[in-house]
């Protein structure tokens, strides 16, 4: 494993690091049972005083009560056995929170990754889903979060991250094709999103951001009954220019791999031009 990024103010010790890995070796294990923890428990165990980079959409709902809920929250963890004091050697007192592995792996991996990769699900009626993907060489840790404040950890090989987001857009057995690109104003783009879009059933944001990156790469996936249609932004002298396509499931698969692999989305082809000025 290869960990390029960590959480200023975060230290980690061996221990974590080891329970990291083995969360990793567990691809492929039906044995090996990720957990699934709520908003309050993740603060709870990760330290309410540290920064979340993920949604917390249930939590955030009480921000006066936080603190109560976070330390309520880990008096379950501790009166279930999955969280536990630790006394360090030398001292007589517990001075820190321990947890068993699986929960210890899944807390190091999502603060150590060379590559995050945040998947936003908004479908009708504005109900959200949110899957963040830690990249680590390979192997890749996912946290889905739902609109209740689930957070659900599973692992996948990097490969299959593209899929499992394409399945969460709903948009892997969509039968669609690919269509002529249409390069768009922000403006414009309102426009063919009122005539064209309207039957989009779900929106996917994909956003990708890596270590060292300068800027983070994007792509948009609009999903209707029968169709896919694809966004993608650029900055042309100073302003900001939209790539839209109707795309077809392979299509928008290979976009999403660009993203998660580090490669930037994939680079517009010569359907541009037939397509531009629309």
């Amino acid at each position: 494993m290869t960990t390029e990024t960590q959480t200023p103010g975060i230290n980690f010790t061996r221990d974590e690091g080891e329970a990291g890995l083995a969360v990793l070796a567990s691809l492929g294990d039906a044995n090996y049972q990720l957990p699934t923890l709520t908003d309050e428990e993740i603060v709870a165990l990760d330290g309410i005083a540290n920064e979340q980079a993920v949604t917390l959409p249930w939590l955030d709902q009480y921000p006066e009560q936080r603190e109560l809920l976070c330390n309520v929250a880990l008096r379950t963890l501790l009166t279930k056995g999955l969280a536990f004091p630790v006394i360090p050697e030398g001292e007589s007192q517990a001075t820190k929170l321990g947890a068993i592995e699986p929960i210890t792996g899944v807390m190091f991996l999502r603060r150590m990754s060379q590559r995050i990769v945040i998947t936003e699900l908004t479908k009708g009626e504005g109900e959200k889903v949110w899957l963040y993907s830690y990249v680590h060489g390979d192997v890749v840790l996912q946290e889905l979060v739902d609109s209740v404040g689930s957070h659900s950890f599973s692992v996948v090989s990097l490969q299959d991250t593209a899929t499992v987001i394409m399945e969460l857009a709903n948009a892997a057995g969509i039968e669609s094709s690919d269509g002529p690109v249409d390069v768009l104003t922000p403006e414009e783009f309102e426009v063919k999103a009122a005539q064209s879009l309207s039957d989009v059933l779900g929106v996917t944001i994909i956003t990708a951001i890596g270590a060292g990156d300068e800027q983070s790469s994007h792509y948009t996936l609009y999903t209707s009954a029968n169709t896919l249609n694809g966004l993608e932004a650029e900055e042309v002298d100073g302003s900001v220019k939209l790539h839209v396509a109707q795309v077809s499931a392979q299509s928008a698969r290979a976009k999403v791999a660009a993203v998660v692999q580090g490669g930037g989305v994939a680079e517009n082809s010569a359907q541009d031009s037939s397509g531009e000025g629309n």
